[in-house]
């Protein structure tokens, strides 16, 4: 069960999962709900973190899910950019190559694999 936390602030949390969670912005949101919902029935709870706001990014959110599922996929390369500050070293990282409901499950799953 996810500790709760506030999540007011530049990010919003669409979809609480514990294995990866997927960072997104807010037009990308309907691709990677369904994308979360693909994973989750295939067995991969994918939470869904929607950055509204990047300068500052919210660390505390991006840190609880590094500790929580350890494992993210950003939408672009900005994103990760934006957010690399709040990463630790054992997070696992992919960044998703374009931002379809495709592509996001298939980088789900790629990350997930990586253990």
């Amino acid at each position: 069960m996810l500790e709760a936390l506030s999540f007011e602030g530049t990010t919003k949390v669409l979809n609480k999962g514990v294995d990866v969670a997927l960072v997104i912005e807010p037009p990308d949101a309907e691709q990677a709900l369904r994308a979360a919902k693909i994973c989750g029935v295939c067995g991969v709870s994918t939470a869904v973190l929607s950055v509204t706001k990047t300068d500052p990014v919210d660390r505390r959110t991006i840190a609880h899910f590094c500790r929580t599922a350890g494992r993210l996929v950003f939408a672009d390369r900005a994103l990760y950019d934006a957010a690399a500050c709040a990463l630790t070293e054992h997070t696992k990282v992919l960044i998703a190559p374009d931002k379809s409901e495709k592509a996001f499950s298939d980088t789900v799953f790629a990350v997930k694999r990586q253990g």
